[in-house]
């Protein structure tokens, strides 16, 4: 047989051997042997997932509020019920149903909801969170109106906070702390709170501000001292303190003598930071500082202390002083007039005694040049350390920047007129360098602006002026004025005479002075 017929007898073989082993196959056919073999070129995917619920939302958003908030959960599958957890852990159906809104309250709460939402047929949805923190807002700490320190009897303190509709809790006089349950309330409704204490003694202000759903404010605490007048009684031989110039509160401290309590001529008073008294006790040469106006630590300066002070001119010697100023650091100036000198020592145990005159310590004569003096009769010191001295017989003030005498400076002579003085003796200067001088025999009070005399301005009184020996501005920047020769003390709001009030008639009675030398306010 030919090659070539061999080849086509085989491939007929091979093709009854595929026909016949398709007819064959089970997998095609079903029970009755029918053909089920449907398969095509193209293949056909059905999705047989379940849906899934939609996840939960917050409502408020997840954050930080001032206020207590109330949370409510939804979600968009309109028949899920929603379950949560508020501590952190994960929701199942075992959890708590939301039926109603979640309170998230109380300052510095912190809540963490986590929830989901489930529905028979579909799968539960994915957790969802919120973190909730509540920080509420403080009310503001209250203010005071005038602030702390010495002010007039009768002064109303306006107490404000400015938080809306804030209640203002304070107490008075006793240190204790406010609070819902103590003290006085006053509540606001017009954008700020306020309470108003009015001050008829010395007293401390405790004060806070409380609101529902605020966190209170922090404690306010003001201290006020009744400004007080004291003047020195000379020929009374007495200190004398009053709240305010009708003489309410008046008191009166000492007698005649040499000993403890006693005074002989006391021409000039002042206080330290610590609010002690110190008395130029002159004609006894020396001076006193007691700590109230009832000689409590009654400390006497003098080269022999308490009683036996003699006229000097040696070391915590002293001959007739007339003024004494306490400065910034406590240290005692006085004008020891009749030893033409100043002395500034640094306590009443004369430390660091140091002297200006011309030949210091004790060989000081008076005088009209450099660092000479003729009976300096008042001394006043500013807050910048500037010495402002009456000289008294050179009818001149004289201004230094320390005890060396650097930058000496004088201004003045003998008159009546515009920068003239006869005799003057009480002499005040603020901080800004502007001078306020009582000039004893012209019966006046000048002021000026410089040591040049710039707005030079003089006043002689409502009620006439007759011998002006001292003058004082209190920290409202009114002026004090002692008259030696009618025994009053005057005060005024200005240079033109502006609420112009008297105290005093001649006596030795409640508001009565003799020959009163000295004023000091505070």
């Amino acid at each position: 047989m030919s090659y070539s017929r061999l080849m086509v007898l085989l491939s007929v073989l091979l093709t009854a051997v595929w026909v016949n082993s398709c007819a064959d196959d089970p997998s095609s056919k079903d029970d009755a042997g029918t053909d089920t073999d449907t398969d095509t070129d193209t293949d056909t995917d059905i999705d047989t997932d379940t849906d899934t619920v939609a996840s939960p939302t917050f409502d408020p958003v997840a954050g930080t509020y001032t206020a207590d908030q109330e949370v409510v959960i939804s979600t968009t599958s309109t028949e899920a019920t929603i379950y949560y957890t508020t501590d952190g852990s994960d929701p199942t159906s075992s959890s708590t149903e939301y039926t109603a809104v979640i309170p998230v309250a109380g300052d510095g709460t912190t809540m963490t909801i986590r929830a989901i939402a489930a529905m028979d047929g579909m799968l539960d949805s994915t957790v969802a969170e919120a973190v909730y923190d509540i920080d509420y807002d403080e009310v503001a700490t209250p203010a005071f109106s005038p602030a702390a320190g010495h002010v007039d009897l009768g002064t109303s303190i306006t107490i404000t906070t400015t938080t809306s509709g804030a209640t203002i809790w304070y107490t008075t006089g006793d240190g204790t702390q406010p609070d819902p349950t103590c003290g006085t309330g006053t509540s606001g409704t017009d954008g700020t709170a306020t309470a108003d204490v009015t001050i008829d003694v010395d007293q401390v202000i405790k004060a806070m501000g409380c609101q529902t759903g605020w966190v209170d404010s922090a404690v306010a605490e003001s201290s006020y001292t009744v400004l007080r007048i004291y003047v020195a009684d000379m020929n009374n031989d007495r200190i004398v303190r009053m709240d305010d110039m009708t003489g309410t509160g008046w008191t009166a401290f000492g007698t005649n003598g040499s000993g403890t309590n006693q005074f002989h001529g006391p021409y000039d008073v002042a206080l330290d930071s610590l609010d002690r008294i110190y008395i130029l006790d002159r004609n006894n040469n020396r001076i006193v500082r007691m700590d109230d106006m009832s000689g409590t630590n009654w400390t006497v300066l003098c080269d022999n202390p308490p009683s036996g002070c003699s006229s000097g001119s040696g070391t915590n010697q002293f001959s007739f002083p007339e003024s004494l100023a306490i400065d910034a650091s406590d240290r005692i100036f006085v004008a020891d007039t009749g030893n033409h000198r100043i002395v500034r020592m640094d306590d009443l145990s004369g430390t660091n005694w140091t002297v200006l005159c011309d030949s210091p310590p004790s060989g000081c004569t008076a005088g009209s040049g450099t660092n000479q003096f003729d009976w300096p009769s008042a001394i006043s010191v500013t807050t910048g350390g500037q010495i402002y001295i009456s000289d008294t017989y050179n009818h001149r003030l004289v201004r230094m920047d320390d005890m060396d005498g650097t930058n000496w400076i004088t201004f003045g002579t003998y008159g009546t007129g515009t920068n003239e003085f006869n005799y003057p003796y009480g002499i005040f200067a603020n901080s800004s360098g502007h001078i306020y001088v009582g000039d004893g025999n012209s019966g006046r009070v000048v002021s000026m602006d410089d040591m040049s005399g710039t707005n030079w301005k003089s006043y002689s009184g409502t009620d006439p002026l007759d011998y002006t020996t001292d003058v004082f501005v209190d920290s409202y920047g009114r002026l004090y004025i002692v008259d030696n020769g009618v025994d009053f003390i005057a005060r005024m709001d200005d240079m033109m005479g502006l609420n112009w009030i008297t105290l005093g008639t001649l006596g030795s009675g409640i508001n009565q002075f003799i020959d009163p030398r000295g004023v000091f306010v505070r």
